[in-house]
């Protein structure tokens, strides 16, 4: 794909270029591999039509424009491949269709190469000589069509005689470099520019040659090409042509960076996609592995457990990779929650111990007795900060410990702000890594990779969270002694008994009783795992496998809430939705969605429903939602 577009951008360039020398009379054409015309000026158009009768277009078979001749045109493809393999060619020929105009012409075949200096095509110049042995008057004309040309084009056109002195310098290409029309007449062009010399020796010995300098403009440096060519209307003297290539130079300069910049990331992405394709594909054979296991066996509560670690582990990987998505969008949002911390830590640790135990490591929390119990912040998003710290952690010790730390910073009238500091005595990071890590799609190491196994988006991901709430993450470590991550957030002081909140749950769920659910889910699973937590919690369901069917029980029963999947065959959650508002505006419609696309809430209550939840079902939120609606 990158060499199709580097090829396209140096097609662009060659059309340009000939663009702007459209109204010389130097007929200029560039070919492909093919020897199809790529793009050509007017001046060759004319000639082609001129001598052999033909009006050609972008792509037509040059050798089929040359002659009819088949010995010509057989000795024009030589010539091509010829220069198709490197060579610079010129020829005098004589040309024109019996009948037709017939001109002599000074010939220049060269080719084209791209950035990495491979042949891309075939440029010609075809220069009508006969016209230079013209009359003076046809040669006057021609210098006032020369100056109308020069006057308007970013070009040079300069003389200079066989002692290599300038005789003429025109063209509006010059006052980009400060100079006038002929102010460097006279002067020396082998003293002024040395380096060019070899280029024009050649060129006083009769070749045509071609060149790039560089000019230091009055804005910027400049680019030219140039292409000399002997002077036959003058004894030994040479006539030049530059032409401004400095845009030219910059696009292709910016397209290889960028270039440059897309393998570079292109490479970073492969390598994340493959260390995290082997963790996602870890605790998914897990699960796989587990399940085959309590199939045949009686004992299954600690088989129970490690299944449900297995699957928590993927879930929050699988996690971690949609909300890469959120923060590059800047979408995240964050909830103001009373929550007892010290249970989250325990149930934190909780979900590692069983990883720490199988690597023989001692995992332990620190927590300062001045630390509240009750704080009001986000729960689930410090969950996954500290879930990401601690299993990388645990992933990169062998021995020693895995220690959490929690103490108070500081605390005012109406927030606290607390340290955590994750701590181990694995691997440890070099500093000259320390940065490098957190960075998108990158790992500290291929080596330590392979042993370990990634650090995935994590690292990332946790940081971007910590700066959104106006936080940092620091690191100290060095290699073989550890490494310590830590972090200040401040929560506002809890406000509301969690002991209370618990007897709330149970009054909710006194309140459910005899309160009748239609759950619209294709998913057998999902509507089994729904179903099984809602009759816990004394509610009624009856359940719709698509969008049609859940609108006609909706028709015949009385429900007191609908819990809608958004993606159902035939007719989808999103249709459902808007036909039963046609005839029932107050029922609530909860939608169940996986999609984590930031416009699912508009495009949701655009269908009518209010409010919506995500997949797969935590109890806890499923709970909180019927609540919010079926107690209100």
């Amino acid at each position: 794909m990158l060499n199709m577009e580097l090829s396209a951008a140096i097609n662009t360039s060659i059309f340009n270029a000939i663009a702007l020398l459209d109204g010389i009379s130097t007929g200029i054409c560039a070919l492909d591999h093919n020897y199809n015309y790529i793009a050509f000026n007017t001046a060759h158009r004319k000639v082609v039509r001129r001598l052999h009768g033909i009006d050609i277009n972008a792509g037509d078979y040059y050798p089929d424009t040359v002659s009819n001749d088949p010995a010509v045109k057989k000795n024009e493809l030589k010539i091509l491949s010829r220069v198709l393999n490197g060579e610079n060619i010129h020829s005098i020929t004589d040309s024109g269709e019996p009948g037709l105009y017939r001109a002599r012409y000074h010939i220049s075949y060269n080719p084209v190469r791209d950035a990495y200096g491979h042949i891309a095509g075939i440029t010609i110049f075809s220069q009508d000589i006969s016209e230079i042995t013209r009359s003076q008057k046809e040669n006057a004309e021609n210098t006032q069509l020369l100056n109308n040309m020069t006057s308007n084009l970013p070009v040079i056109i300069y003389r200079i005689n066989k002692h290599g002195t300038f005789t003429l310098s025109i063209g509006a290409g010059l006052k980009k470099i400060g100079l006038m029309d002929n102010e460097v007449v006279g002067m020396s062009m082998i003293e002024m520019f040395p380096d060019l010399t070899p280029y024009i020796n050649n060129a006083l010995n009769g070749q045509i040659v071609q060149f790039e300098t560089t000019s230091a403009g009055i804005e910027r440096e400049l680019w030219f090409q140039h292409i000399i060519f002997p002077d036959e209307n003058s004894d030994g003297g040479i006539v030049g042509f530059a032409l401004d290539i400095t845009d030219n130079k910059h696009a292709q300069q910016a397209f290889l960076k960028a270039k440059e910049e897309v393998e570079a990331a292109a490479e970073s992405k492969n390598r994340f996609l493959s260390n995290m394709s082997h963790e996602i594909l870890t605790p998914i054979n897990g699960i796989i592995g587990l399940t085959n296991v309590m199939v045949q066996e009686y004992s299954r509560e600690e088989k129970l457990k490690m299944l449900k670690f297995s699957g928590e582990t993927l879930l929050a990987l699988v996690n971690d990779i949609l909300d890469y998505s959120k923060l590059q969008s800047g979408k995240v949002a964050f909830k103001e929650i009373p929550f007892d911390l010290p249970l989250l830590i325990r149930s934190i640790r909780s979900s590692h111990d069983l990883r720490a135990k199988e690597k023989g490591i001692r995992f332990r929390i620190r927590r300062d007795v001045e630390v509240p119990d009750v704080v009001t912040g986000d729960p689930m998003r410090l969950t996954q900060v500290l879930n990401n710290l601690i299993s990388n952690a645990i992933k990169f010790t062998n021995e020693g410990y895995v220690e959490i730390d929690i103490s108070l910073n500081r605390s005012t009238s109406s927030h606290v702000y607390i340290d955590f500091s994750i701590k181990d005595t694995g691997i440890g990071i070099d500093a000259s890594m320390k940065d490098y890590i957190f960075k998108s799609f990158t790992q500290a190491d291929a080596d330590t990779t392979r042993l370990y196994g990634g650090t995935g988006p994590g690292l990332s991901i946790t940081r971007q969270l910590l700066q959104l709430q106006h936080s940092d993450i620091t690191l100290e470590s060095s290699p073989g002694k550890g490494a310590v991550f830590s972090f200040t957030l401040s929560f506002k002081k809890g406000k509301e008994n969690i002991t209370q909140t618990v007897q709330n749950a149970g009054n909710h769920i006194q309140h459910f009783a005899g309160k009748k659910i239609l759950l619209a889910e294709d998913n057998e699973i999902n509507r089994i795992v729904a179903t099984r937590f809602m009759q816990n919690w004394l509610l009624k369901i009856d359940c719709a496998v698509n969008g049609t069917e859940a609108v006609k029980k909706m028709k015949n029963n009385h429900y007191d809430l609908i819990l809608m999947d958004l993606q159902m065959p035939g007719l989808d959650g999103y249709e459902a939705s808007q036909e039963i508002r046609t005839f029932n505006s107050h029922i609530p419609i909860i939608a169940l969605t996986a999609s984590v696309i930031p416009e699912i809430k508009n495009k949701v209550t655009q269908a009518g429903m209010n409010d919506y939840m995500t997949k797969p079902f935590v109890p806890d939120k499923l709970f909180d939602i019927l609540a919010r609606y079926l107690t209100a």
